[in-house]
């Protein structure tokens, strides 16, 4: 027969649960103190599975570690005391095995539980509905409690359901779990904590888990450039997660690609900073795309991940987080301009008096370049001699004059080239009238 009473919890210093049980039971049994722990790695947490021992040799008990350890107050009566860390504490089990001569069976038997600290993480992703699933585990505990930028969520908002865990043997450590969704773009701080029934001396601390998703705060600048020019395009995200930034174009790119961020710390937000920089190929004919994709590191946890059972006498993990990324994207349009260029085969043209004269010039430009005739530097705008195209203009007179026809004509081009003091080209045609 094994009975457990007086079990007792009391601090040592700040950080440590001390506790003590007397179990009356003949013969005395082994003890076993099973607990986990909580480790974080970054943003990373895992569960950790540990155990001491404190077994009955020659009627001593000879103990694993020094923070268990047995006293005997009787030949049926022990009293087990034991010390374990609290702030990065799980849950324990305190456990006596004894030995059942009938059955020839090692029985178990709890003794008495604890619970600790909550293991919070996100579950899932939905990128079709833009949803983030948070969890909430606690182990030995009664119920879970969210909150939102530390205000208590109301509990119908979530439910908490029963999970068991085997510890093999005979043994099965009880989880509460707790989903609570939110979207992508919800910057609230989201933490959630475990509620316990026992008369305990310790405030357990929120277990904070929050969306993945960036926040674009700056997008890079559609802008106009000329061949040859630098271009430095920047970008600025928030997440509550650490993230990275990735910049790519396809072409007309010449010389160095130069790209960097950071990553800041600006209350409880992450704020990235980034930009990139370089030189526009002076092959560049037309518009072209800058892109930026801003990545959040989080870390996720799928139930399905967290075996069924777990042997009671291993030391490892029982389960802990994936990284994982989500990316946001930003682009910018990039419009290349080149100034006006004018173009012609004829430098002179000799016509007869009365035969008809047919000048031409061949503009290219972006922006599309407005394009002027002149005559002897006087601008002509009879439409009945002119005909444009979209980038040709021809001058026709029908029946030519010396004195009023004779002498130099221009075509001239002229557009609006961002940066350019000068986007004006022009060609000369001499015409000569015998």
């Amino acid at each position: 027969m094994l009975i457990s009473n007086n079990t007792s919890l009391y601090k040592k210093r700040y950080y440590l649960v001390n506790g003590s049980c007397v179990v009356q039971s003949f013969p005395q049994p082994n003890i076993l103190v099973a607990f986990q722990t909580l480790f974080s790695s970054g943003s990373s947490t895992r569960v950790y599975q540990n155990y001491e021992t404190a077994n009955i040799s020659h009627n001593h008990y000879v103990s694993s570690h020094p923070f268990l350890y047995v006293n005997k107050e009787g030949d049926d009566i022990i009293r087990v005391n034991w010390s374990i860390p609290f702030s990065h504490m799980f849950s324990m089990q305190l456990i006596a095995i004894s030995y059942n001569s009938t059955s020839n069976v090692s029985e178990y038997h709890k003794l008495y539980t604890h619970t600790g600290h909550t293991y919070a993480h996100i579950l899932q992703l939905s990128e079709a509905d833009e949803i983030v699933t948070l969890s909430c585990i606690c182990a030995e505990c009664d119920d879970i409690q969210w909150r939102r930028n530390n205000k208590y969520i109301l509990k119908t908002s979530y439910g908490v359901a029963s999970i068991t865990k085997e510890l093999w043997p005979y043994y099965t450590i009880n989880l509460k779990h707790s989903t609570y969704s939110i979207s992508y773009n919800d910057l609230n701080r989201y933490a959630c904590s475990s509620v316990s029934n026992q008369d305990d001396i310790f405030d357990y601390s929120f277990s904070v888990v929050q969306s993945p998703f960036a926040v674009i705060t700056k997008n890079p600048i559609s802008t106009t450039k000329t061949p040859g020019e630098v271009l430095t395009l920047d970008l600025s995200a928030q997440s509550l997660h650490t993230m990275t930034a990735k910049w790519e174009t396809s072409k007309y790119i010449e010389g160095g690609w130069n790209e960097s961020y950071t990553n800041s710390l600006e209350g409880y937000l992450f704020v990235l900073d980034s930009n990139v920089s370089f030189k526009i190929s002076i092959t560049a004919r037309s518009s072209f795309v800058v892109s930026c994709t801003v990545k959040t590191h989080f870390f996720i946890q799928l139930l399905a991940d967290i075996p069924a059972s777990y042997n009671l006498y291993d030391r490892g993990t029982l389960f802990q987080q994936s990284p994982q990324t989500l990316s946001s994207y930003s682009t910018a349009d990039i419009e290349i301009q080149f100034p006006s260029s004018v173009h012609s085969n004829i430098t002179q043209l000799i016509v007869n008096e009365t035969d008809r004269i047919h000048l031409w010039c061949y503009v290219s430009g972006v922006p599309q370049p407005l394009i002027t005739w002149y005559h002897r530097n006087k601008r002509l705008i009879n439409s009945n001699i002119l005909t444009q195209t979209k980038f040709q203009m021809e001058l026709i007179i029908i029946n030519s004059n010396r004195e009023r026809d004779e002498g130099t004509y221009t075509c001239q081009a002229k557009n609006n080239v961002t940066n350019l003091i000068n986007a004006t080209d022009s060609h000369n045609i001499t015409v000569h009238i015998q």
